[in-house]
């Protein structure tokens, strides 16, 4: 029984990985989409100097807006610490399936050399 709940504590370990790992790149990745989105609105506002020109000047205007967005204080490390709050939690959450894997681990060894120690007992008593 205890290789059973071994294999589902270790199924619950990883799928609780890709949790936490989608869930980072999901907020990683939405900064960014927020940021090319905003370059595709600009190029299209832009889009009378034409299609090469509306690129390059809808990006300086995307650079100019990420650089006064930098500006602001704290907004930053507060958007870069929400992402790192994310990725501590699903490490410590991740720690705690491993110790319960070793628990389960644990115990499941402890079985085998409990029930191995009588067989090795009575092979000695046999023996003399």
């Amino acid at each position: 029984m205890n290789k059973v709940e071994f294999g589902v504590i270790k199924v619950f370990q990883f799928l609780v990985l890709l949790f936490f790992t989608f869930a980072v790149f999901f907020y990683y990745g939405s900064i960014l989409m927020i940021a090319l989105t905003l370059w595709q609105l600009l190029a299209a506002i832009f889009s009378f100097f034409g299609s090469f020109l509306s690129a390059i000047v809808s990006l300086a205007a995307l650079v100019g807006i990420i650089y006064y967005i930098i500006k602001i204080p704290d907004l930053v490390d507060a958007l870069l610490s929400i992402g790192m709050e994310i990725i501590k939690m699903g490490y410590k959450t991740v720690c705690r399936f491993g110790e319960m894997a070793d628990k389960a681990k644990g115990e499941e060894t402890a079985a085998e050399t409990t029930t191995e120690q009588p067989a090795e007992q009575a092979e000695a008593q046999s023996k003399s």
